[in-house]
């Protein structure tokens, strides 16, 4: 059951490299570049508003909490190697904020009293907030601002029927935030979709599950390509993720035949057709010649020579005047097909 709060930063851990929405690891993973951080953190520094959102949050595990405080105790170290000052303009004044104030100000959030503070929840959504949220309060302490110390959160229990963690369902809820595209999100882009998309499919989610995550055409065409990275070559992913670019030219019908029950794919059809698309795909079903069209019109079976007529003429409304008698007709074969013996040679 869902429960809404105010919640102290300090009680919200998030994972470096749980972030279901980046491929890229660690903090830079986060953002394009450094003019992407300052917008954020300008946008950050009005307070934490409606418009950046509620954290989806989960209770922490016992083991979970001991890594939290290694990562932050590896974060603070980091934040004392450092040498030069943070700069930035706001309200048209530039202002250089030192290394110390900000090892300052996050040891007074995170570490009181000289002790860290053990966290309680999971951050699952706004990793990029996060991220950025220790430079953001050093700058409003510095401009004599109130910090941002608490933040609306959403408790949510992802615990399946045997008392198990759903990785599934919380990875689904970090990647919807960042398609519904919340301020503080960035597009994930196609490289993140097809990353997130196959950790999903990996974690045993349905096209349905994806397609729910991402736009109907999108999550079926990525569903597609993780079934055919799974079922014919395993290279399909990490190749499509050195070149996301590769992914638009591909076709998501084609893909999907390439994984149908009754279609046996080789792995050299496939890569035939990943690697030059507009050749279409190898091994396409051909439609039958005209003299086997032909030969069928002489069938001795009336609804067999009756069909192929009609195709050969390209006469297909002819067939409808046998509409009304389509359930004698559907009737009388299925019982053909229970008594062969019945059917003439």
């Amino acid at each position: 059951m869902s429960k809404f709060q105010d919640t102290p930063i300090n009680e919200i851990h998030h994972f470096e490299g749980c972030n279901a929405s980046r491929k890229a690891d660690g903090f830079w993973g986060f953002f394009k570049d450094l003019r992407d951080q300052i917008k954020l953190i300008l946008y950050m520094l009005l307070g934490w508003n409606s418009q950046l959102g509620v954290v989806l949050v989960r209770l922490l595990t016992k083991d979970e909490k001991e890594q939290a405080i290694k990562e932050r105790m590896t974060f603070l170290e980091g934040l004392e190697d450092e040498r030069n000052p943070f700069e930035i303009t706001v309200d048209g004044k530039k202002q250089s904020i030192s290394p110390d104030t900000t090892v300052r100000v996050h040891k007074d959030v995170y570490a009181p009293r000289g002790k860290m503070v053990i966290p309680k929840y999971k951050g699952i959504t706004c990793y990029r907030r996060f991220a950025i949220l220790y430079r953001v309060n050093s700058i409003l302490h510095q401009l004599n601002m109130p910090l941002i110390l608490t933040v609306p959160v959403e408790i949510r229990s992802y615990l399946d029927k045997d008392g198990n963690i759903d990785k599934l369902a919380e990875m689904g809820d970090n990647l919807l935030e960042n398609e519904l595209k919340n301020a503080g999100s960035l597009d994930m882009g196609t490289g993140n979709r097809i990353w997130a998309a196959f950790n999903m499919f990996s974690e045993g989610a349905s096209q349905n599950d994806i397609r729910k995550t991402f736009k109907d055409g999108m999550g079926q065409k990525l569903h597609a390509v993780c079934k055919a990275n799974r079922e014919i070559d395993p290279n399909l992913v990490p190749w499509l993720l050195e070149d996301p670019t590769r992914f638009r030219s591909l076709n998501t019908a084609t893909m999907r035949a390439f994984t149908k029950k009754d279609t046996m794919t080789e792995s050299k059809d496939l890569w035939d057709y990943v690697q030059e698309p507009k050749k279409g795909k190898v091994n396409d079903p051909k439609m039958a010649s005209k003299t086997d069209i032909t030969s069928l019109c002489n069938s001795d079976l009336d609804f067999v020579r009756i069909v192929a007529t009609a195709i050969l003429n390209n006469d297909l409304a002819s067939l409808n005047q046998y509409r009304p008698f389509a359930k004698p007709l559907n009737a009388a074969l299925k019982d053909a097909v229970k008594t062969p013996e019945t059917v003439s040679a």
